[in-house]
Parts: structure tokens; sequence; C-alpha cells
């Protein structure tokens, strides 16, 4: 669902960038349009719940792959058309009402959140009208069976489901204000600085690169201080001293990973996870769910904790950050230079500029070579990440894996999957599933082991990101002396 509401946010201010700020947008016809928008939301909420729980219905019989298929395509259709939709709205006039009418385009931040209000209702509206199929979830999670494969150890009871009104707070505090919090932040900054400071710099010499610089550090700066933000907007509070915090401590050392606070995750207990969250040392922490320090074992903690570090460690974040940047960066230069060459022909100028599909082309294709190539990405740095806490569990030699730590970490996933209410042999996107990961950590440990397998396989990875960010840097570079040349010309 984070995924979604990111995706929400990048496709409501392009369609906020496209609308015309010009002439008046009044009518019935915007109230008509979000309230369709939402409407058409709640109806997808409606059928993803039937779905879903019919598919509950069988499963508690047996049934498994088949029994979950349709209402899993049914919630992908829903969460598209919150993506999607919200973009409809502003085009078809939400936006021009917002910037002409309600004239909040010179405000920072309060015009493109107030374009984003149907998305806030409808996906408050989608939450609420959900909320049996986590209840369902959690009572089948405490069924003698539980769901998917049968542990390898004895599992215990699934903890207690939230209520509605807990059960909105959490998705409200870990879904949507973990991804709103630093985006508005960042719109925020960026609006202050082409509302107060590109006048004043924008016509002295190297100015656009002084605003573009300014820009860059400004957004760099404040994804350093997120984790300060968000661990307010989490309940959180420090670990307690003890040897589990010791132990953790002991492997951040070995891992020459610096943080700032241990922190439990306070979730009632429902929830089963850890993180990691900080680019730097000293504005980094590390989480730990109320729902896995109750229903794991210490050895089981430590090594979900090694997963997260190996994170860390590895500098995943960095990368896929880059890899994004750099995505996006090529997927501008190669409609850029179409447009160049499409220039020749005025037809196609005249469709181009009539449709916005300058503006709108790089945005597609970007999403679509990020959706080609990050889930087999992310899927190969979460392997790594789960070598890193199988050695974790029992660090006996620092180049392998034994085959107790491969074992203890694949108990603590089975025991996060029962926890969390997830299916076993589920394929996740960005993780792949459960099965897959416990198959290959077992796998390594009983063919020696070797640590390096994974990481050569990463490293791999790594160099063909760096290539993507050199290829972005000489094309962005290129384009920059074509224009300078065309401006002498």
């Amino acid at each position: 669902m984070q995924i979604t509401i990111l995706l929400a946010f990048i496709s409501a201010l392009t369609a906020m960038e496209l609308a015309a700020p010009a002439g008046s947008a009044g009518g019935w016809s915007i109230p008509l349009v979000s309230a369709g928008y939402v409407g058409l939301a709640a109806v997808g909420g409606l059928l993803h719940r039937v779905a879903a729980l019919r598919a509950i219905a069988r499963m508690r019989s047996g049934a498994r792959k088949s029994a979950r298929t349709i209402s899993i395509y049914i919630g992908l259709a829903c969460q598209f058309w919150l993506v999607g939709g919200i973009a409809i709205c502003i085009a078809a006039g939400l936006g021009q009402f917002v910037k002409s009418d309600l004239n909040l385009q010179h405000l920072p931040l309060i015009g493109k959140l107030a374009a984003m209000l149907p998305f806030f209702a409808a996906i408050l509206l989608v939450w609420l009208i959900e909320y049996p199929i986590h209840t369902a979830m959690r009572s089948l999670a405490a069924a003698p069976e539980g769901i998917g494969d049968p542990p390898a150890a004895e599992m215990p009871p699934a903890p207690p489901c939230w209520r509605p009104g807990r059960y909105m707070e959490y998705n409200i505090r870990h879904n949507l204000l973990f991804i709103a919090a630093p985006i508005c932040l960042i719109i925020l900054f960026t609006d202050l600085m082409q509302l107060y400071v590109e006048p004043l710099v924008g016509a002295l010499r190297f100015g656009e690169a002084f605003l573009a610089a300014g820009t860059l550090g400004g957004i760099l700066c404040i994804f350093a201080i997120i984790p300060l933000l968000i661990v307010r907007i989490w309940r959180t509070e420090p670990l307690a001293g003890g040897p589990l915090r010791q132990g953790m401590e002991g492997l951040c050392r070995q891992m020459h990973l610096g943080f700032r606070d241990i922190l439990v995750w306070r979730t009632d207990g429902v929830v089963a996870n850890a993180g990691m969250m900080g680019l730097i040392g000293p504005l980094r922490y590390v989480l730990i769910s109320d729902g896995i320090l109750a229903g794991a074992s210490e050895p089981q903690v430590q090594s979900v904790f090694g997963h997260e570090a190996g994170h860390a460690a590895n500098r995943h974040l960095p990368y896929m950050m880059l890899f994004v940047i750099s995505t996006g960066a090529l997927c501008q230069a190669v409609c850029l230079v179409a447009m160049l060459i499409l220039a020749n022909f005025p037809a196609a100028v005249r469709l181009l500029m009539f449709s916005h599909a300058s503006e709108i082309a790089p945005l597609v294709l970007m999403l679509v070579a990020l959706g080609l190539s990050f889930g087999p990405i992310s899927r190969r740095m979460e392997r790594q990440s789960d070598v890193w806490g199988a050695w974790a569990a029992d660090p006996q030699f620092p180049d392998r894996i034994t085959p107790l730590g491969a074992e203890i970490f694949a108990q603590a996933l089975e025991r996060i999957a029962r926890l969390n209410c997830m299916i076993v042999d589920q394929h996740n996107w960005r993780h792949g599933s459960v099965g897959s990961r416990i198959a290959y950590v077992l796998d390594l440990a009983r063919s020696g082991g070797e640590k390096k397998l994974a990481d050569r396989s990463v490293g791999r990875i790594k160099k063909i990101i760096w290539l993507c960010a050199a290829a972005a840097g000489a094309s962005a570079a290129g384009l920059a002396i074509y224009a300078m040349h065309l401006l002498q010309i």
C-alpha cells in the first residue's frame, strides 16, 4: 500500500503540473468527478472484501493458490484506480479549480494537498471497507493449521487483531503518513525555492545551476532527517538493556554499522517485523516490533535484526535510490531525444503539444522501466540480506553461514509469516515468497554456506546501477552541451 500512495502522489503532482491555471473550472463537474472517483474506489474495496472473504473461507477448507487469485487481481485493480483516478480528477478540472478558482497555486504545498483530498478520502474509505479482511485473516492465522505450509517448529497463536479505530490509526501512521510526511516536506521546500528563491537568483550568472544545487542539497538533507520524523509518527520507545540489545550492538560493531538507537515499534503485538531506518549512522534507527519480540526467540530476533543490518551494511537503500534517479534521468533523456527527432515532422509536433505527451511520456516510460526491473533487483538484495540474517544467528565464521544459523533464520521467517498472516508460498513483488527465501538459505547452508555467492550476485547488480548512473550523467551532459550550442546559434 505504501507504493500505491507514493505512485498516487507522483500521478497527482504530474497532473497538477499539466493543469492549466487560466480560466475558471466552476460548475458541478468537479464534485461529480471527485465523488465518482471516491465511489468507484469504494466499490473496488467492497469487491475486494467480498472476494478476499470468500478466498479465506475456501482456504479454511484446504484450498490454496486458486482460492486467492481473484482477490489478488481485484485488489490490484483497486490500487490502480486509486493511482490513476486521482490524475483523472485533476485533469478533468480539479487542478484548474485549485489553481484558478481557489487561487492556491502561489501557496506552498497547500494547493497540491487540496488537489489530493479526493485521494485521501478514497484510501481512508477503502481501508475502512476492507477492515473485515484484517479480522478474517487474523482468525485464520489463529487456527491450528495456520496458513500455508506447516511450520518446521511449533508456532505461537496469532496475536489479537485491532479494533476498527486502531486499525485505521495504524494505516494512517504507518502507510499514509510514512509516505506523505517526507513527500510534503520535499514539496514544501521545492515550492519555497521556486516562489521565493528562483526570482532572486534566476537572472544571475549561474543562477540556474545554483538553484538546482540548492534544491538537490535541500532534498538530500530532508531524506537524512526523515528518520527523526518517522520514529515520532510511529509509536516507538527505546529497547531496554539486556542480552538481546547487547547482542544487536555487538553485531553492529562487527559490521562496522553505526546507529542512533534501537527502538521497540509498538503495534499492540499485531505486527511482527523489524527494520533499519536512516542513511547515516547518527540518524539511523533500528526498529524491532513488539509482535516479533513476543512471538520469537532471542536467536530468531537476532537473525531478523541481522537481515535488516545486512540491508544497511550493503547500502541497499542508497543503491536503489541511485537506480531510481538514474532510470528517471535516462527515460527523460530518451524522450527528449525522441522529441528532437520528431521536431522535424510538424504534424507530430502538433499532436505532442496537444496531448502533453512530452510531459507524460518520461513518467510512463520510467514507470514501465521500474516495473520491469525494480522487483528482480529488490529480490536479489533481499536474498543477500537473508544470508546475512542466517549468518547473524550463528556468526562463527566471517565468510559463511552454518546449517544452525540457516535453520534459526528459516524458523524466524516462518514465525513472521504466521504472525503477519502471510501465506508461505505467495509471491511478493519486492521480496519473493517466504518459502523460496527459506529454501534458498537452507540450500546455501547445505552446499557450503559461502556468503560471497549472494554478495557476488548483488555486486554485479551494483555495477549495472553505476553504469546506469554514468549513462544518465553522460546523457544529461550531452543534452546540456547541445542546448548551449543551440543558444549560441
